[in-house]
């Protein structure tokens, strides 16, 4: 990625999460970068396009350090499971502003390229984690953890 794009993604990012996307325009942006129209258009076709390219570099970044975190050698899988989860929460709380803008200016329930990509990134989530609870625990605890969902309670002890 250039230098330059990355720029208005960053300015984006701040952008969208102090205005929101909707009352962010393809000018505040650039304004923003000091750079023309003209700049924004080599770089992306539209600020919709902008978003999901920003949202594929943040679900990168969420998801690179948590996904190669090894823990100590030798360690337990429940404490590699443990310190996935708390990489996983960290990155969650830096951008926390920007997903709050996002869930509520593209509701999980409307049909449109954002609403589906964050749909696909919480499936991609929810097998990761599945994924995750199966080599910390085998697969009992994946069965247990979807019943644990719909009930409230579950019980699951390291293999």
């Amino acid at each position: 990625m250039t230098e330059r794009k990355d720029e208005l993604l960053d300015a984006a990012l701040q952008l969208f999460v102090q205005q929101g996307f909707h009352s962010t325009s393809i000018q505040h942006i650039t304004a923003a970068c000091g750079i023309s129209k003209g700049g924004f258009y080599k770089h992306f076709d539209s600020k919709e396009a902008m978003l999901l390219e920003l949202l594929r570099k943040v679900h990168e970044n969420m998801l690179h350090e948590a996904e190669n975190y090894q823990g100590k050698q030798h360690e337990p899988e429940l404490k590699r499971l443990e310190g996935k989860i708390r990489i996983e929460l960290e990155k969650f709380t830096e951008y926390r502003p920007l997903f709050q803008m996002l869930f509520t200016e593209f509701p999980p329930h409307t049909e449109n390229k954002i609403s589906n990509y964050l749909n696909r990134m919480r499936r991609f989530f929810q097998e990761w984690h599945e994924q995750s609870l199966l080599e910390a625990f085998g697969p009992g605890c994946v069965l247990m953890s979807a019943i644990w969902l719909s009930s409230s309670k579950a019980s699951c002890t390291p293999i």
